[in-house]
């Protein structure tokens, strides 16, 4: 159960603490003495490095985690209509319906993807 709020998830800037709400929440691995560690108790030693709200190699990670056959992305760039330069939105598929869960606009798509994603599962347990 994701225990951020809105406004948390659409303020916070890229960087370590958004980094970390990923790890946590998407990624569902837990920060021990030794670092982040999987579902599986597996030490994962790259995530001292792995900072997707940064790196676009890092989010593709993030997107990888979604169950392709229920979940799907839209990534648009938008300079023209707000001043931002991305924008992406996470939608949820049933047997009949699609519905928008989580959308963000910033200037990056890996911070603009961590933000839809995290809101996407706020508004999904909502």
């Amino acid at each position: 159960m994701i225990t951020l709020t809105r406004e948390q998830i659409e303020n916070e800037p890229a960087g370590r603490t958004m980094d970390a709400w990923i790890a946590e929440y998407v990624m569902e691995w837990r920060h021990t003495s030794i670092g982040w560690i999987t579902k599986d108790n597996i030490a994962n030693i790259k995530t001292c490095y792995w900072k997707p709200s940064d790196d676009i190699a890092a989010f593709w990670m993030v997107i990888d985690k979604l169950d392709r056959k229920e979940w799907d992305i839209q990534i648009v760039s938008n300079t023209e209509e707000k001043g931002e330069e991305w924008s992406v939105s996470f939608y949820h598929y049933s047997e009949t319906e699609a519905l928008e869960y989580g959308s963000a606009s910033a200037k990056t798509v890996p911070l603009t993807g961590c933000r839809a994603r995290l809101l996407a599962m706020l508004e999904r347990e909502a």
